[in-house]
C-alpha cells in the first residue's frame, strides 16, 4: 500500500472504517445514504459533497482534514477545560476551511510561537537555576 500520505480519500475511509471495525452498511447507516454510495467513495469511483463529508467525518470520527488531504487530526478526542476545548474546536474549524497552503503556514507560525516560548521559559528557568541561596 502507498504511504498513508498518498493515501486517497477512499483508501483512508476504507481503512478508517475497518479500524473501528465498521461495515459499509453501518456506515451508510449513520450517513442515511446507500451502502453503494460508501462503496464507491471507498472505490475512489464517486467524489463525496460538502455536507455528506461532514457526516462521513463524524462517522469515522476523524477530521475533513485527515479524510482529504492526509494530515493527521490536530484536536484531541477530549480536552477537560472547556475553554480549550472550544479554543480547539474553533481551530479545528478555521483549520479545516482553509486550503493546505495556508494550513502549511499556520502549523510553521504556531511552530515558531513555541520556539520563542520555549526559548523564554529556558530563559527564566536558567535565570532561576543560577540563583544562589540567601544565607
Amino acid at each position: 500500500m502507498n504511504d498513508k500520505n498518498e493515501e486517497t480519500v477512499g483508501q483512508r475511509i476504507r481503512r478508517r472504517r475497518k479500524e473501528l471495525k465498521k461495515t459499509m452498511m453501518d456506515i451508510a447507516g449513520e450517513m442515511g445514504v446507500s451502502t453503494a454510495a460508501v462503496s464507491l467513495w471507498e472505490r475512489d469511483e464517486a467524489s463525496i459533497s460538502g455536507q455528506r463529508i461532514n457526516q462521513l467525518c463524524k462517522a469515522l470520527g476523524c477530521s475533513s482534514t485527515w479524510l482529504l488531504d492526509g494530515i493527521e487530526r490536530l484536536t484531541p478526542n477530549r480536552v477537560e477545560n472547556p475553554h480549550t476545548q472550544y479554543e480547539m474546536e474553533k481551530l479545528d474549524n478555521i483549520f479545516n476551511i482553509l486550503p493546505k497552503e495556508y494550513r502549511l503556514k499556520i502549523v510553521e507560525y504556531a511552530q515558531n510561537l513555541l520556539d520563542d516560548y520555549y526559548a523564554e521559559v529556558s530563559a527564566k528557568i536558567d535565570k532561576i537555576k543560577s540563583m544562589k541561596m540567601k544565607e
